[in-house]
């Protein structure tokens, strides 16, 4: 009898630890690795652009208190794809109140914002940086306020 009990303890303990392996195998996401879609959400204030910038002297005297201001978001990412670096980038103007546009990226790139203002007022400020998740289609929502600017 303990001849037969002994070998059966031993392939119970076997397949209960194989069974846990593949049950947390399957309990891990599959990794994407292909190009990704990405929306942005662009929420513009006049008062972050008023509280990051100064009024530029030159433009005030030719254009005196009639100008515009153009502002751009900036977006800058270095990629791994196939083992070799590439780098995505993007500039584009944004306008007051809601901005939606879509750019692509790659599975594991981190993309890094910079908003830039010319015109009559100028500057530039670094506003934060994201990575992309392992899937095909996402949404960055930046919004730029009085108290500050964030990334969602």
């Amino acid at each position: 009898m303990k001849k037969i009990i002994y070998p059966l303890i031993f392939i119970t303990l076997l397949l209960s630890g194989c069974v846990k392996t593949i049950k947390e195998e399957i309990k891990e996401p599959l990794p994407y690795s292909g190009p990704v879609d990405i929306q942005l959400h662009i929420k513009l204030d006049r008062l972050y652009v008023k509280s990051m910038s100064e009024d530029d002297p030159v433009w005030k005297i030719l254009m005196g208190p009639f100008g515009t201001t153009k502002v751009y978001i900036i977006g800058s990412a270095t990629e791994a794809v196939k083992g070799k670096g590439t780098t995505t980038s993007f500039k584009r103007e944004i306008n007051w109140g809601d901005n939606s546009f879509d750019v692509k990226s790659h599975t594991g790139s981190e993309i890094n914002f910079q908003i830039q203002v010319i015109g009559k007022r100028t500057g530039s400020k670094d506003v934060g940086s994201i990575t992309i998740r392992n899937n095909p289609k996402q949404t960055i929502i930046i919004e730029f306020n009085e108290s500050g600017s964030s990334i969602k």
